[in-house]
């Protein structure tokens, strides 16, 4: 089911069941457990309700309001390494300074990282942006997706809202494309602890996953147990890599960007096999 259709159908479910009066918690929580969603805590702050609730595995805090330019906000926590920092916004709202990047024609999202930021709205994103989404304000302030909705919009949209952030913070990014085409890679989706890797089997597994570093991203290739060289041997086949061992036996290569090459990555795994005492396995090459 495509992502529109998925969002339209929680919109009209939720639209048909949720149109009279309550209180903004109650509200909530009957939305939340009518979704599927897992309600792990529920209060009140001032004029808000407020739900925290596990939504894939996610951690979403949904808030109720009534103010002036604030109705929902949703905010979806994200395992590292984050998400590019961005913020979009209605036309109408006063618009940033600096930063500005076209997504598509009329559709500005204001950032410093805009490269990240372009790569994570697919055609179907930016749909979703101009219909479902067009009042809202969604940004990400590294650590969340944060979708605010305005006071005049019912409260049948916010289950459009969490399955759009869900959506960016669950989405491939950093290179998992890559990642994920080595022969014999198994996909290990994002959860609430850990970011999204691809591991490969070895005699110690092999974990391939994007790290940050402050301001920047890179790819990690490790395994748990294996013995260090020495001396260490030539890495021109990797590329700039970084070897490094830990005190428990530890292995880690580090890229200083995101790892595209299949070649480097093949590389990476079989190195990585050799050290954790298994062969050198020309089948990754």
């Amino acid at each position: 089911m495509g992502l529109i259709v998925v969002f339209g159908f929680a919109l009209a479910v939720a639209l048909a069941t949720y149109s009279g009066a309550g209180s903004r918690l109650k509200r909530l929580e009957d939305l939340a457990r009518m979704q599927g969603w897992r309600v792990e805590k529920t209060y009140t702050n001032a004029a808000r309700g407020y739900v925290v609730a596990r939504v894939q595995d996610l951690v979403a805090t949904i808030s109720l309001a009534d103010e002036k330019h604030i109705g929902s906000t949703v905010r979806v926590e994200l395992p590292s390494p984050g998400a590019p920092i961005f913020d979009i916004r209605p036309s109408a709202l006063t618009a940033l300074v600096g930063n500005r990047v076209e997504l598509a024609p009329g559709l500005a999202a204001y950032t410093p990282e805009p490269d990240d930021t372009r790569a994570l709205f697919t055609p179907a994103r930016l749909q979703a942006l101009r219909t479902l989404l067009a009042d809202a304000e969604v940004r990400c302030d590294r650590d969340a997706i944060i979708i605010v909705q305005p006071p005049r919009l019912p409260l049948g949209t916010i289950p459009a809202a969490v399955a759009f952030a869900v959506d960016l913070a669950t989405a491939e990014r950093y290179g998992l494309d890559a990642l994920r085409a080595i022969p014999g890679a198994v996909y290990r989706p994002t959860t609430s602890e850990r970011a999204a890797c691809v591991e490969v089997d070895g005699p110690s597994p092999i974990r391939f996953t994007a790290v940050r570093e402050s301001d920047h991203v890179t790819t990690r290739a490790s395994i748990e147990q294996g013995r260090m060289p020495s001396p260490v041997p030539d890495l021109s086949e990797l590329g700039p890599v970084t070897l490094a061992g830990d005190a428990s036996g530890g292995i880690t290569l580090t890229w200083p960007f995101i790892e595209r090459d299949p070649k480097r990555l093949a590389a990476a795994v079989d190195l990585l096999r050799e050290l954790a005492g298994g062969p050198r396995d020309g089948a990754y090459r």
